[in-house]
């Protein structure tokens, strides 16, 4: 019996470079990029909320700048995402410069908040503050302590998915892996390489 050859063997080299990493970046990009787009929707929803509820209190109207600026940042973030993960799935190098914007807006995003929910926090119920005067006064540390005790495993996991898939996205797209299979599919194109 003869010995036939795989019929990868007669494929050219660029050809069989694996597009394995660049395909779960793009994939893991796509996937943040929708919860971008609901992360945009809640942003600007909570800025339609504070403006009913009127902007008496000084916090009011800092909480809805706040979510104004992030709704604004955030539907550019996914963006960046989504036409990051389309290009780099036509093998475009460009997409992966996207992905990163988009990422680095994602964690930026989960920090922020944390910082402006517990600056919130010691605004309105900390001692001189609104409702601090009435006897609600309640430090930061006594709500993040609040917080863990009854959170914390899902605390863990949130800030696990919000800041390390983006950072393991941003890994995959600037992989060698993924470079070469860019490369690879700008030699196979019969147009030329392309310039992004």
């Amino acid at each position: 019996m003869a010995y036939r050859a795989p019929a990868t063997q007669f494929l050219p080299a660029a050809a069989r470079v694996s597009g394995g990493t660049a395909i779960a970046a793009g994939v893991l990009a796509l996937v943040m990029g929708a919860y971008r787009a609901f992360s945009t929707f809640a942003y600007f929803s909570t800025v339609a909320v504070l403006g009913d509820a009127g902007s008496s209190y000084a916090a009011v109207r800092d909480m809805r700048n706040y979510a104004t600026a992030a709704g604004v940042v955030s539907a550019i973030g996914t963006l960046a995402l989504v036409v990051g993960a389309i290009r780099l799935f036509n093998r475009g190098l460009g997409g992966r410069g996207l992905i990163t914007v988009g990422c680095l807006i994602a964690i930026a995003d989960v920090v922020l908040m944390w910082i402006s929910v517990m600056g919130w926090v010691d605004r309105l119920f900390g001692s001189g503050s609104i409702f601090g005067d009435q006897g609600l006064n309640i430090s930061t540390g006594d709500v993040l302590a609040e917080a863990f005790s009854r959170q914390g495993p899902f605390i863990v996991v949130h800030l696990f998915i919000t800041i390390g898939i983006p950072l393991l996205t941003v890994v995959l797209a600037y992989s060698k892996s993924t470079r070469r299979w860019c490369e690879a599919g700008r030699a196979l194109s019969p147009y030329g390489p392309r310039p992004y």
